[in-house]
């Protein structure tokens, strides 16, 4: 007992105490299998753990540790040092292996995130060996005295820890307090005698630099610099340091990397994430490509006249974006990069965490030139002159139908994903499906792929991005508060949990009344009035929900959410509040369907008081 074992972390064989970091066999693995109850009673959750390994892995048998850190990090929603945490464990599940196989995997994930109480006493020490991996220091079998006291903080941050402090000093249930009961409650408990309570610590409390907690900050450097000249122009990729710009002799200490552990030329994927496609393979180059030829029509569309999307390189930007007019070779290169884009949406779930700073693009229908004039004014998403290293990029649904450049608009954002797949997050809209893009015809998305481009095979790649389509993920959740999804929450009684739970691929709209549905196709009563309460009919469908104030109130209230942010209808001024400031509507292409309508983006960021600060910056219309 006590806190000098918490690195000896047992577990129970046969009646025999294991200690260490032994090797398990299988039978061992097996017998955890069976008492975290894996093939009996706990089988849905096996099974829910067997289906998130297969769509993880890809295909293989095996996880390896970026992989999976990337994988969790989105699914559970915690930190990559917990995730990290939770890889280590496979030395206590499966030890001498490198990689986690699919058993492995559901009984870490059942130990460590299934604590409610039920599980088996097996669990308690891989659950307690998690906490030693958290907390113990960089390179090192032991928590030292920083690791003790992020541990303490991180346990008076808990919910469970609060709840107890609360009926402690008699405060359960209490929702008000004047200020006389407040100076009694406080001398009565003679907390700022006892130091339980001081003034100097909450003068010192600042708001956490992260949503995560668990989380120790060091000062890393980054062994990569990106050249940039005084005309504008950029290195087409990150050059590695030069011995120039270091002193004699200069060895740089491990710790200052961002992962120690790995060697200095594994470093510069850190912080594009571990899915992020790898310099000097095909994928990488060609989306590399992509994004630096939209550099330069973004330059040109901040110098040029303004126009209209529809008046603009019709037929000839995906010439340029794919810098080639061989239409055997696009088609190949739009496969490549949907295919190459599907490996990472796979790998997300349904909906997905995303950090602030952040910004959140509406509908784009296909209007390329708007896209990359919203980039040239409120910077692009790339680590040569742009912030995409320290700002994540939403785009939330509707990328095709009705514009001049559908396929354009797919091309570069499957590059951004491809390249920035922790920054750069694609939810789906409903133009994102088949019955929509055959639907509008010679203005739809199948139209444009088989007819617009004289591509080779126009239908194989039609069919192609749709299926990348149907592994967008549905919604986002902006640092545990803001909501951005595409439509709408309908009738309101189903929440996060649904879109989280939500089956993929989704090929097809599915059942009318079905939470996906609402969230692609619903719309917000346009009032506050009382009489705008409820849900109410939709113009566009009987199966379509309209729903007033009071529904987005309870949903935000139910789901602990502080805003919903939505597209799907077009604005005058490309946002608009709603609904007492709870429901933001975004819309990013200007002039929609010759019409006068601003496009506009949002911008997601902390203020000096620790808020979320949301603000729309806005791109005016073209006048006609």
């Amino acid at each position: 007992g006590g806190w000098s074992s918490l690195a000896e972390v047992k577990v129970i064989h046969h009646g025999k105490v294991a200690w260490g970091h032994k090797r398990m066999d299988a039978s061992l693995r097996d017998d955890i299998v069976q008492a975290l109850g894996l093939n009996d009673s706990w089988r849905i959750k096996r099974d829910e753990a067997f289906a998130e390994f297969t769509r993880f892995a890809g295909g293989s048998d095996q996880l390896d540790q970026e992989t999976f850190v990337a994988a969790v990090e989105q699914e559970w929603g915690v930190s990559r040092k917990a995730a990290r945490a939770c890889f280590e464990l496979k030395d206590r599940v499966h030890g001498g292996r490198r990689n986690l196989e699919k058993e492995d995997y559901a009984i870490i994930r059942l130990a460590v995130l299934d604590q409610d109480g039920e599980q088996e006493a097996k669990a308690e020490g891989l659950r307690t060996d998690f906490l030693f991996n958290l907390y113990r220091a960089t390179q090192s079998d032991a928590v030292n005295s920083d690791g003790i006291e992020r541990l303490i903080e991180d346990l008076c941050r808990g919910t469970i820890h609060r709840s107890e402090m609360k009926k402690f000093l008699g405060l359960d249930g209490i929702t008000h307090l004047s200020r006389e009961q407040f100076r009694q409650g406080i001398a009565d408990h003679c907390l700022l005698n006892k130091a339980l309570l001081s003034p100097h610590d909450l003068l010192a409390v600042k708001y956490p630099r992260s949503d995560v907690a668990g989380i120790d900050y060091r000062v890393v450097l980054q062994d990569t610099e990106v050249s940039a000249r005084a005309d504008g122009q950029f290195d087409g990729a990150s050059n590695r340091i030069s011995s120039a710009a270091v002193n004699h002799d200069f060895v740089l200490d491990a710790g200052m990397l961002p992962d120690p552990s790995k060697g200095v030329q594994e470093q510069f994927l850190c912080w594009r994430g571990p899915l992020a496609a790898q310099e000097g393979t095909k994928e990488y180059e060609l989306a590399a490509l992509v994004v630096r030829q939209a550099l330069r029509l973004v330059k040109l569309v901040g110098e040029e006249r303004d126009m209209l999307d529809q008046e603009w390189m019709v037929k000839t930007a995906l010439h340029a974006l794919l810098d080639t007019d061989d239409t055997n070779k696009m088609s190949e290169q739009v496969v490549l990069l949907s295919r190459a884009t599907r490996v990472r949406l796979v790998a997300q779930p349904s909906l997905v965490r995303v950090n602030s700073p952040c910004k959140v693009f509406g509908d784009l229908h296909g209007q390329l030139r708007d896209l990359l004039l919203l980039f040239s004014r409120f910077c692009f998403p790339t680590h040569y002159g742009g912030d995409v290293e320290t700002t994540a990029y939403v785009f939330n649904g509707d990328f095709v139908d009705r514009g001049a450049h559908q396929l354009e608009v797919v091309v570069l954002l499957f590059a951004l994903k491809i390249l920035y797949p922790s920054r750069v997050f694609l939810t789906r809209g409903n133009h994102e499906f088949r019955e929509m893009n055959e639907r509008m015809g010679a203005l739809g998305f199948r139209h444009a792929c088989e007819n617009l481009y004289g591509l080779a095979g126009g239908e194989a790649v039609y069919e192609e991005v749709l299926e990348t389509f149907a592994w967008l993920p549905l919604a986002a959740i902006v640092s545990s508060s803001i909501l951005v999804l595409h439509g709408g929450i309908g009738h309101g009684s189903w929440g996060l949990r649904e879109l989280r739970e939500a089956h993929r691929p989704r090929r097809e709209e599915g059942v009318q009344q079905d939470c996906v549905h609402q969230a692609m196709w619903s719309d917000p009563s346009d009032s506050d009035a009382f009489m705008h309460n409820g849900v109410h009919a939709n113009p566009r469908g009987d199966n379509i929900a309209t729903f007033g104030p009071d529904v987005t109130a309870e949903f935000c209230r139910r789901e602990k959410v502080e805003l919903v942010v939505r597209s799907h209808q077009i604005v005058r001024h490309g946002y608009k509040y709603m609904h007492r400031g709870r429901l933001l509507t975004i819309f990013s292409a200007r002039n929609y369907c010759e019409g006068s309508n601003d496009g506009a983006i949002l911008l997601i960021s902390r203020d000096d008081d620790g808020n979320l600060r949301v603000r729309p910056k806005r791109l005016v219309a073209l006048e006609r």
